[in-house]
């Protein structure tokens, strides 16, 4: 779809005042709850579909499309891709017309099946892109992925140079000066919130390894979401995430994914980065560097006891391999500007 077209059906789309969004989840940092929360900051009558869950963002959550009283107009598409020809199949069966498949960074949700389901059955479809680069207030990475859309003429070129600026951090260096510069004393702020969480998480784990490698597994898997939950209040959310999971749930929030990438980048780089992710909210990162009792859980020579709990708990485990000084993800921290 060139940039023109693209224009049309965006503009189309955001005409329509009741939008479902499918692949609300109840782990808050997925992109589905971020299109969800500013479509609905939009003043859109926006309906969160899940099977698996009655409600998400504080709202009430419908198991299918036929569930959301009175239907909709148009549907965001932001599950897995193998599941997005269910959902346009359930479009075909209750006549909605519009389909946006969700895609910034990677494959996203676009499927060539449910896309050609779209086609077929003349369901007006977006394959690819985000809703959040055309709400306005724009924050600035998705103003970013807008002007690259615009660059390179269309969302297949524009998806190939997501993927590839993203991979690299070289997109978070070209949008870098799009986007105004947090000023220092939100900085100073953000780091003075965060440090309790990193304080309260070094000294759970350097107790928890005095009694065993072990012991550690419970304060990563555990520990660490109650700290972050407890210091989580007045506006404020932290938590930790990394390029290479343990933990699925500790996935990067999609305003974080660019300065991952730009830390991945640049192995020297040290310090913290902030960006805006919307005009009321900074988004703050600082890195974590893998210490030496890092390695136990984390290191190429893992005991083969704990080696095989740590598998038993995460079977998709990613987090291995790490030496001293490696990258070993990020602390991230968002707060109100």
């Amino acid at each position: 779809m060139d940039s023109t077209l693209l224009e049309d059906a965006v503009r189309d789309f955001l005409e329509q005042k009741r939008i479902a969004v499918a692949g609300v989840s109840r782990s808050k940092d997925q992109a589905a709850n971020a299109i969800y929360k500013k479509l609905r900051a939009s003043g859109y009558r926006v309906f969160a579909v899940n099977p698996k869950t009655e409600s998400v963002e504080g709202d009430a959550c419908y198991p299918s499309l036929s569930a959301i009283p009175a239907g909709v107009d148009g549907v965001v598409i932001a599950t897995h891709p193998d599941a997005a020809p269910d959902v346009v199949r359930e479009c075909t069966e209750l006549g909605i017309g519009r389909v946006w498949m969700h895609r910034s960074f990677g494959r996203g949700s676009v499927s060539s099946e449910a896309v050609a389901l779209c086609r077929e059955h003349d369901i007006r479809v977006i394959p690819g892109a985000c809703p959040m680069m055309y709400c306005a207030p724009v924050d600035g990475g998705h103003r970013c992925m807008r002007w690259l859309l615009g660059v390179f003429g269309g969302l297949t070129k524009a998806a190939a140079a997501l993927l590839l600026l993203g991979s690299t951090g070289l997109l978070f260096g070209a949008c870098r000066q799009a986007a105004p510069e947090v000023p220092a004393e939100d900085l100073a702020r953000a780091q003075a919130e965060l440090l309790p969480f990193k304080e309260q998480m070094l000294d759970a784990l350097t107790t928890s390894l005095e009694a065993g490698p072990a012991n550690a597994i419970s304060v990563c898997r555990e520990r660490a979401p109650e700290i972050a939950a407890a210091l989580s209040v007045d506006g404020v959310e932290m938590g930790r995430t990394s390029h290479r999971l343990r933990n699925p749930k500790n996935a990067p929030p999609p305003w974080a994914e660019p300065l991952l990438a730009a830390y991945l980048e640049d192995p020297a780089r040290e310090g913290p980065m902030a960006v805006y992710i919307d005009e009321s909210t900074i988004g703050y990162v600082e890195p974590i560097r893998a210490v030496s009792f890092c390695l136990s859980c984390h290191g190429p020579a893992v005991e083969p006891e704990l080696l095989e709990e740590i598998r038993s708990l995460y079977p998709e485990d990613r987090a291995t391999e790490f030496r001293t000084g490696d990258l070993r993800g990020l602390f991230w921290l968002t707060m109100p500007s």
